[in-house]
């Protein structure tokens, strides 16, 4: 299981679309400023089946040499974003290296700064706020190496070149939309936010605001607020009792706006002993997927993580043919419930779409 540290730094990073410069516009905004995908507007339930990406892309660029930085290697969801990343790579003919992280600010720093001294053509970061690497940014851009952050808040920033963005206003409807659904408009709600985590709170968010907008019926019971670092602590272990003890069966619905929370909160959800709560959350990893398969979490909010890596490395394609990057990369959300999480690994398997030969047609690398 991921320890508590590495599922904070990974989730910490997940955040907000807020518009980047360049690319093609965003689709909408929040009232909050943050700049909305087309997913973000009309996100679909249903696995993906069809491609969603772009249409038309620069051919690969040949003999580059990449670096990518993970936030930390031993997340899973990290992991597969950042192999996302490689097998991208790979497939444009490039040399790439993974470095982890390792869930340090310095040693991300060290680690871009490394790339930039061996004068590699371009860095993509994985689950990496960039604000909080500010130097090694700005080393990366003094010499001219473009930066493609994957899976990060997509801010007008500078020393960015490109993002590769999910969902994250979709991702809160989505849940909304099952909570509606299951409970026959009159489910009764208890949320946990994480109004430190832009992206924990801009979904959780936009699920409140789904339901008061759809949902006369149902009812927010509680909104509990926990920090960042205690969610995923002992402190969200006692934080779920604590919910329970107040509103007993008045908790219909548990949400979180995490997976990697489930190693404190699953525990105290298993004492608690209900077997009416129905618990929903974001992230289709494994270790959720494996509660959901055992009846302990019924819906799961997701998006591939394989692919959202994959469109990091054709994000940075265009960038060094000169191109300016897309806006929407095309990530989509889908909702792995009760219903299809059973014979799975994760909610990645639950795509049927085979977004690396879409990619390499994109590139004129298929078949190499």
């Amino acid at each position: 299981m991921i320890s508590a540290l590495a599922a904070a730094v990974f989730l910490a990073s997940c955040s907000a679309t807020v518009q980047q410069g360049g690319g093609d516009g965003g689709a909408g905004s929040t009232d909050g400023g943050a700049e909305t995908i087309a997913a973000d507007a009309n996100p679909d339930p249903n696995p993906p089946t069809a491609w969603t990406g772009p249409t038309s892309s620069p051919p690969a660029q040949s003999g580059k040499k990449v670096t990518i930085v993970s936030c930390i290697n031993t997340s899973p969801a990290a992991h597969d974003l950042a192999m996302g990343a490689k097998e991208g790579a790979d497939a444009l003919g490039w040399e790439s290296t993974v470095v982890d992280g390792k869930a340090q600010t310095t040693v991300q720093i060290s680690a871009i700064e490394a790339a930039v001294s061996a004068k590699v053509d371009g860095i993509i970061t994985i689950c990496i706020d960039p604000p909080t690497i500010p130097t090694a940014l700005q080393a990366a851009k003094d010499a001219g190496i473009p930066v493609v952050s994957a899976s990060a808040p997509m801010l007008d920033d500078p020393l960015v070149a490109a993002f590769a963005s999910y969902p994250s206003v979709g991702y809160g409807k989505l849940v909304a939309d099952w909570i509606i659904e299951d409970s026959g408009g009159k489910g009764k709600v208890v949320v946990i936010d994480v109004p430190n985590s832009a992206a924990g709170h801009l979904t959780q968010q936009s699920m409140i605001e789904q339901i008061e907008a759809n949902c006369p019926e149902c009812e927010i019971v509680e909104t509990a607020e926990i920090s960042l670092g205690d969610a995923f602590s002992p402190k969200l272990g006692s934080l779920v009792r604590t919910l329970e003890q107040q509103h007993g069966e008045s908790m219909e619905y548990l949400t979180f706006p995490f997976a990697g929370m489930w190693g404190q909160a699953g525990p105290a959800i298993r004492d608690i002993g209900r077997s009416d709560l129905k618990v929903a959350t974001y992230d289709g990893d494994a270790v959720i997927t494996q509660a959901c398969q055992e009846g302990l979490v019924q819906a799961v909010a997701s998006f591939p993580l394989k692919w959202n890596g994959w469109a990091a490395a054709d994000q940075m394609n265009r960038v060094l043919a000169g191109e300016e990057p897309v806006f929407d990369v095309g990530i989509p959300a889908f909702m792995m419930t009760s219903e299809n999480c059973q014979g799975i690994a994760d909610a990645d398997q639950l795509v049927e779409v085979d977004f690396a030969s879409e990619y390499q047609k994109l590139w004129g690398t298929s078949g190499k």
